[in-house]
């Protein structure tokens, strides 16, 4: 017998349980139930004669045509969308330009809900999808539904500015849990529900387990399990962002070049870390996955993951909201996706996997390199984009003017502009400044072209030397 998610509906906020479904989305599709056509006159829809694209297309890389080496290295598959289709599976412009449902259009949903069942297998029954316009805005939306203002949250010590910028004007308490090199530490979030004094408990935990932004560090299993069993007992919820979940690494080696490990998409997948959501039995997980990191940031698509309470509540919010994501974005993504197929996306995912490996490893080497061994220390991440390095606060020459964290950092980051290389400073990622004592920097393998990577790492190491005893 199926899992039924617990009724965890006192955890909604005051704003979310308030919500009420739009009328007008409602009337969308009513049925004659004696049978005759219902000719609408209800609903402001525009009439998709006056749509003035006819036509989309694109030219996509044909499966495996990004394997060096492969028969078809490099071939192009064009595709193209076009205002109706008599197709059940298409994703016609007439319907994927007009207004839509908030929780996406079906065609594309389908899709992302066989392949969220294929990678994570959630244990309960009812569980759904529904798009976003990011992660970004997903976290903003989950924040409305969960908390109310001077609710407390749990958050990694380090994490995504952009999320403490979401969370503080909405008069959120962020409490810092601390970290290690393998992520957050259950005994530190223990520590903290334990002897929680001041209010109500937190009643939300937001993490990014694999290659954590800023760290770069992934939450083994073991770790996901203790929170997890820390989240029943304690009663609160889990937001899993994860829009590196598929940039997981092989070990560096201290080489520059990667080593494609040829995986089967069976082999692939089943490499891939455990998620919250996959051993979530009581539906207090929402998991948020993002296009934006494996298809392209300005498509504005990603989805949730969560149980009934949770995707009907979210739609409420996305009706008034954002009504739906892209219409644009969902046709160009279905054609995508209906062309390349699971097998292939999976084999897409593959490719950007074994890419930014050997990114990784570039960047990595070309850090061995430079930065003063002396001063600098860093952990080789295993999944993500990020770079994560500390800089010795001891060595640092010009103590006795009385600068703080933020400041030193400032300034170096700012010399190294001027020098031709930018890295973000260590300081925009903390949770509580008050307990901010070390010197970190962040440093991105994802967008630079590989033969900058050297040349970017030398100039900054050459400025580091200009504030440090090395």
């Amino acid at each position: 017998m199926s899992i039924q998610p617990k009724d965890l509906s006192h955890h909604l906020s005051v704003e979310s349980a308030s919500r009420r479904p739009s009328p007008l989305k409602a009337i969308a599709g009513s049925v004659s139930k004696k049978g005759i056509n219902v000719i609408s006159l209800a609903g402001g829809l525009p009439n998709p004669q006056y749509f003035p694209f006819r036509k989309m297309g694109s030219e996509i890389p044909s499966i495996g045509s990004w394997v060096r080496g492969a028969e078809n290295e490099g071939k192009l598959s064009d595709f193209s969308v076009s205002m109706d289709s008599e197709d059940q599976d298409d994703l016609p412009l007439s319907v994927a330009l007009q207004y839509g449902k908030g929780s996406g259009c079906a065609q594309l949903t389908s899709f992302l809900k066989e392949h969220t069942q294929m990678i994570h297998s959630p244990p309960y029954a009812n569980w759904d999808i529904l798009l976003t316009t990011g992660n970004t805005q997903g976290l903003d939306m989950c924040l409305r539904m969960l908390m109310n203002r001077g609710d407390s949250i749990l958050v990694e010590k380090y994490t995504f500015p952009s999320a403490l910028q979401a969370m503080r004007p909405m008069g959120l308490n962020a409490v810092s849990v601390d970290m290690d090199k393998n992520g957050m530490l259950p005994e530190s979030l223990e520590e903290i529900l334990n002897n929680w004094k001041g209010g109500n408990k937190p009643r939300v935990l937001y993490t990014i387990p694999s290659g954590q932004n800023p760290t770069g560090s992934t939450l083994s299993v073991e770790r996901k399990e203790k929170i997890y069993a820390l989240a029943q007992q304690h009663d609160f919820i889990i937001i899993e962002d994860e829009p590196y979940y598929y940039l997981q690494m092989d070990e560096y080696q201290g080489k520059p070049e990667a080593v494609d490990p040829k995986f089967t998409n069976e082999e692939f997948v089943n490499n891939l870390i455990t998620s919250f959501l996959h051993i979530d039995v009581d539906g207090r997980v929402i998991r948020m996955d993002s296009l934006s990191k494996v298809v392209a940031p300005g498509s504005r698509v990603g989805w949730i993951t969560a149980q009934p309470l949770f995707i009907e509540r979210s739609l409420r919010y996305t009706e008034t909201a954002s009504q739906n994501a892209s219409g644009i974005s969902q046709a160009m993504l279905h054609a995508l996706f209906k062309t390349w197929g699971h097998d292939g996306y999976l084999a897409w995912l593959k490719h950007i996997r074994y890419s930014y490996t050997e990114r990784r490893n570039a960047l990595l080497y070309a850090m061995d390199k430079h930065l003063p061994k002396s001063i600098c220390s860093y952990i080789a991440p295993e999944a993500g984009m990020f770079i994560w390095f500390e800089v010795d606060k001891s060595a640092y020459k010009f103590a006795d003017q009385g600068k703080s964290i933020a400041e030193i950092e400032s300034d170096i980051h700012e010399e190294a502009i001027q020098d031709g290389a930018n890295v973000a400073c260590g300081n925009w990622f903390v949770v509580d400044s008050s307990i901010n004592d070390k010197i970190f920097f962040r440093v991105t393998f994802a967008y630079a072209e590989l033969p900058e990577f050297e040349t970017a790492i030398e100039r900054f190491a050459n400025v580091l030397k200009k504030f440090f005893k090395s």
